[in-house]
């Protein structure tokens, strides 16, 4: 089998909590030792010992026969994604946001169906919402799901990082003296659909960045297309700490 994307990480055990033991490279060969588990693969470079265990969406088959009536990865992906079809989409922000589009969709394990769902707000840039929705309708004919998190609609990544908060001078030294820090900190916010604050110590010495958002969200789609028409449950809000800065 082929790896689609580079790299590929083989984990200790079939879960995205396991230790990453090592990288498999594009095109890297490999041998499937059991049927997928959960979307999971017992792997071996050699066919014989088994090396560890990958994300089987990330595999495809070096040729139709040997697939046999187990395909790993179906294709399918759910969504409205605009003026694309969301397999064309889905490829672009592999390529553009390979770790990203990974995590989202090991997140989402083989039972359950993800989607892509393109949004615009006023005033802002496209984005691309993830959500992992359960494949059985309750009673009322609803799907329930879950939101896995946002990305940039591709070529407008500029305009998807969260504001900045202006607390002088503290948001400007940030800023001036660990750039890409602040750029990691305001895109993994934007990811989560949150608000920035800093909150400075009483000292005055250092300061944290807290991204306020909802987890625990719960979707409905209620006309069975796999694309969010409304909130069951807001979830709770939290404030996990991204990134803490000294002053000298």
């Amino acid at each position: 089998m082929n790896t689609d994307n580079d790299p590929l990480n083989l984990r200790k055990r079939p879960t995205t909590d396991s230790e990453i033991i090592g990288t498999l490279p594009r095109d890297a060969v490999v041998y499937i030792l059991d049927p997928p588990d959960n979307n999971w693969v017992p792997i071996s470079t050699t066919g014989v010992e088994l090396d560890g265990y990958v994300y089987a969406p990330y595999l495809r088959y070096c040729n139709s026969e040997a697939a046999g009536e187990q395909p790993i990865l179906s294709d399918r992906v759910y969504g409205e994604c605009g003026d694309r079809s969301c397999e064309e989409l889905l490829s672009e922000l592999k390529e553009i946001w390979p770790e990203q589009t990974r995590q989202y969709l090991e997140e989402c394990p083989s039972d359950r169906a993800f989607s892509l769902q393109v949004f615009q707000n006023t005033n802002q840039s496209r984005k691309v919402l993830w959500s992992c929705w359960e494949k059985d309708l309750e009673e009322n004919g609803d799907r329930y799901g879950e939101p896995l998190g946002l990305l940039p609609f591709p070529g407008e990544e500029r305009e998807f990082l969260a504001a900045w908060p202006e607390v002088e001078p503290y948001s400007q030294v940030w800023q001036e003296r660990e750039p890409e820090e602040v750029a990691t900190i305001r895109f993994k916010c934007a990811t989560e659909g949150g608000s920035l604050n800093l909150l400075v110590t009483e000292a005055g010495d250092r300061v944290k960045a807290e991204c306020y958002f909802q987890a625990g969200v719960i979707l409905v789609d209620a006309n069975q297309d796999f694309v969010s028409d409304g909130e069951l449950n807001r979830g709770a809000s939290v404030g996990p700490v991204l990134g803490t800065f000294e002053l000298d």
